[in-house]
């Protein structure tokens, strides 16, 4: 069976190799840029616990994505990307000043107050959305 069979026989999310949703993740904020062979958007930590045991049996490179907003090329991958924005996009909670999120959570700077966060160190040169992973 194919990787990309087997990932589809046991993932609950979204299994791709559509060409609109692969250039979507063939680039982040950085100067580089990677196609990948699959786009997987995981519906929860099962099916990325999945993606990572079904890479490692047929030696494939998994890179875990969150919005694409870094600099350096780390959301960057040739093989399997997980795109977390799809489905892995919750405020799980916040208390004093910690907030608990999925990887997929796009704070706009504007709403970062309603948090009750005290302390951020962001990089503005991102613009008006940050991705916490």
């Amino acid at each position: 069976m194919s990787l990309f069979k087997e990932l589809e026989k046991n993932i609950e999310g979204d299994v791709s190799a559509d060409p609109k949703k692969i250039k979507l993740v063939s680039q982040d904020e950085s100067i580089f840029s990677c196609t990948p062979e699959i786009v997987v958007a995981p519906k929860h930590i099962q099916d990325m616990q999945a993606v990572v045991q079904i890479a490692q049996a047929y030696d494939a490179s998994v890179v875990p994505r969150g919005g694409g907003s870094g600099t350096t090329g780390a959301a960057l991958g040739d093989q399997i990307v997980l795109d977390c924005r799809t489905y892995m996009h919750k405020i799980i909670a916040v208390e004093n000043d910690t907030a608990w999120v999925e990887p997929g959570v796009y704070l706009v700077l504007n709403s970062i107050s309603k948090l009750h966060l005290k302390t951020w160190f962001l990089d503005l040169t991102l613009g008006v959305k940050i991705m916490l992973v």
